[in-house]
């Protein structure tokens, strides 16, 4: 029966990506799960962008995803500002979900009883605001070589950081440019070297939250917040996928953000070069 209703094409292509994603998820090897997740780990570990990162955020990776216990138990015993996210549900019908990280000291202050099941942080532990991020790493359901990524729906990654990134360039005291919408081309990287304007300090105020889903307003200009050295520009959204999780297109709706890189057992695949001073 006619409703009346046009189906949104998009979202009908990305219902049907992920039905084809858990499909192969299931079927994936055991041996080669368990290899993937090492060799993720170690990639990202070593990363400038890991090395240089005083916070770091990092999903603890459910049955179907990578698991990130070695990259949590390395960032803990490295001393960096580890913080792990705490699912506060839906805004409201449709809109996407409410996260929040909080900083966790150890192992002890995860349960494994959080909202859908996932591992989470206990209640009293501290929130950290999103402008206090480095480097934030990501979960999918599958991402493409050009960065973009497809996660389970819930719309928690999307706002968060959306989010983070905005705060951060609240904070940032450099001449910001036009910002690209999702999935634009950002064109070629700046020449290295070039110069740009200084980090936030850690603590530094930078005013009341924007509300969630409003305007990010414009981006600094490419290298803002890079230190004169070359060293990576933050905050960075890194997501981690399987060679096996990649296709060669994923379908792009207008709040949908692009990674800054994609960790897999193989490569580093960035769209921004230059952010990253190795990867």
């Amino acid at each position: 029966m006619d409703t009346g209703k046009t189906e949104n094409p998009i979202v009908s292509q990305k219902a049907a990506l992920r039905r084809e994603i858990k499909a192969r998820i299931r079927d994936l090897d055991p041996s080669y799960v368990k290899r993937s997740d090492m060799a993720i780990a170690d990639r990202l570990l070593a990363m400038d962008a890991y090395r240089d990162a005083a916070s770091v955020f990092c999903f603890v990776g459910t049955k179907s995803e990578v698991d990130t216990l070695p990259i949590i138990r390395r960032a803990l015993s490295d001393g960096k500002t580890l913080s792990v996210p705490l699912c506060k549900g839906e805004r409201a019908p449709g809109k996407p979900g409410v996260m929040e990280a909080r900083i966790i000291n150890s192992l002890d202050d995860l349960k494994d009883s959080g909202m859908y099941g996932i591992i989470e942080p206990y209640g009293h532990c501290a929130a950290i605001a999103p402008a206090d991020i480095d480097l934030a790493v990501t979960p999918c359901l599958a991402c493409g070589r050009d960065c973009l990524r497809l996660g389970k729906g819930g719309g928690y990654y999307d706002l968060f950081l959306g989010e983070m990134r905005r705060w951060r360039r609240a904070a940032l005291s450099t001449d910001p440019g036009p910002v690209p919408s999702p999935g634009a081309d950002l064109g070629p990287a700046p020449s290295p070297g070039a110069k740009a304007g200084p980090a936030r300090s850690p603590g530094t105020d930078v005013g009341p939250a924007p509300s969630p889903g409003a305007d990010p307003g414009p981006a600094p200009s490419p290298g803002a917040g890079t230190p004169d050295d070359g060293a990576p520009r933050f905050p960075l959204a890194v997501a981690l996928c399987r060679e096996a999780l990649l296709c060669d297109s994923i379908p792009l709706e207008p709040w949908d953000l692009p990674m800054d890189c994609v960790v897999t057992e193989d490569a580093i695949y960035t769209r921004r070069p230059d952010r990253m001073r190795r990867v």
